[in-house]
């Protein structure tokens, strides 16, 4: 299927919708030959990374993890929309957008990326937020868990352990609690890597609670820092806590936009080996949105990579070159991210890999992160 049954003219337009880290990353390495489109609706890149040090360093966590757009070298030329997407018509190659003070208007495009992420917990939506929303937003959090004397994570994965771990560190005076499903947190990650990180959280004295399921309470509760009674579908007694940070992966993906011929029965959009929505021609998704493995996994992994070479690949009319993202076997990466001595970055194969804290402040975020992955970020 060749470009020039979609190609509205000389200069291509690629409209992106979502600006996460998936959205920026494909915008920074697409080629400003063509001319790109990001809709967020937040100001700033905001980071779901290392949700343990949003809630117990919040000024820390900026630094590294809220990044104004205008810093970021690789937009310079992109047009970045401050609305909303409420709906799509593909066969006009039209999008439907609604700014926050309620104005409509559309956006058209040759090329469509859609990578609106999820909506999880009450660190990850799609609310329309500005700079000093945001900021007010990390202090009220951050003083939520020192004001607490019980504070529980519920939940197995990344999110849940990293923030039971950074808590027990900054807090060790604080009964922190890991509530989670399994016999072991972490399922999907390399044996070696669950073990080392128990092992962290217990020499931290984390009360862990293995094979205690909990009963998820209404949207509403999950998207708060929340207070109260956890109660447990296995059977046993409601647990008290002042602080509850609901982390069960019941991510809500971002696509209400969208027609349901493109999405699976649980709402994420369905894609080809080439991230290409399925029965769409001229529409890509990436990063949580998108249903391309059980982990969702090209949020990560240089999916972003594949996505800018097929974009090009399509555009020239040669669709049949393009790439297959695999997913990998495993998880892998950071659980509970910089700690006062040192990152761990465990590997697809479950061994770790040290940082100093001088090697993450001077040269793997500055220059690894910030100018290799990001193409240059300016300072604040």
């Amino acid at each position: 299927m060749g470009a020039s049954r979609f190609v509205s003219k000389a200069k291509p337009k690629i409209v992106i919708v979502g600006f996460g880290e998936a959205g920026v990353l494909s915008a920074v390495h697409l080629p400003k030959t063509y001319e790109i489109v990001a809709i967020s609706t937040k100001p700033a890149l905001i980071s779901g990374q290392e949700l343990g040090m949003r809630v117990t360093r919040p000024e820390r966590w900026k630094e590294d993890f809220l990044t104004d757009f205008k810093r970021f070298k690789g937009l310079e030329g992109v047009r970045i929309v401050n609305a909303r997407t409420t709906s799509i018509d593909p066969a006009k190659h039209q999008i439907a957008l609604e700014t926050p003070d309620g104005a409509k208007s559309t956006e058209s495009y040759d090329v469509l990326v859609i990578a609106t992420g999820i909506t999880n917990g009450f660190w990850r939506d799609d609310e329309f937020r500005d700079v000093a929303g945001i900021e007010q937003r990390l202090k009220d959090d951050a003083k939520r868990m020192a004001d607490a004397s019980i504070i529980a994570a519920v939940g197995g994965g990344p999110c849940g352990v990293g923030a039971a771990a950074n808590l027990a560190e900054a807090y060790p005076d604080k009964q922190i609690h890991l509530f989670h499903s399994g016999e072991i947190p972490l399922p999907g990650y390399p044996e070696p890597a669950r073990a080392d990180v128990l092992n962290i959280l217990k020499a931290r004295k984390v009360q862990i609670h293995a094979n205690h399921r909990a009963i998820a309470p209404e949207p509403a509760r999950r998207r708060t820092i929340d207070s109260g009674a956890i109660e447990f579908s296995t059977g046993q007694k409601p647990f008290t806590a002042d602080a509850i940070i609901w982390a069960t992966g019941a991510a809500k993906p971002n696509t209400g936009f969208l027609p349901n011929d493109l999405l699976d029965e649980d709402g994420f959009v369905r894609v080809e080996p080439n991230l290409r929505v399925q029965g769409a021609a001229n529409i890509f998704a990436i990063g949580d949105v998108a249903a391309t493995d059980k982990n969702r996994s090209s949020a990560r992994n240089w999916a972003y990579r594949i996505l800018v070479a097929n974009v090009a690949a399509l555009l020239a009319g040669k669709p049949e070159t393009m790439q297959t993202y695999k997913a990998p076997d495993v998880r892998w990466g950071s659980i509970i991210g910089p700690q006062k001595g040192e990152l761990k970055v465990y590997q697809p194969n479950g061994k770790v890999v040290k940082f100093s804290p001088w090697f993450v402040r001077a040269l793997l975020f500055p220059i690894a992160v910030r100018k290799m992955i990001y193409g240059g970020v300016r300072k604040a």
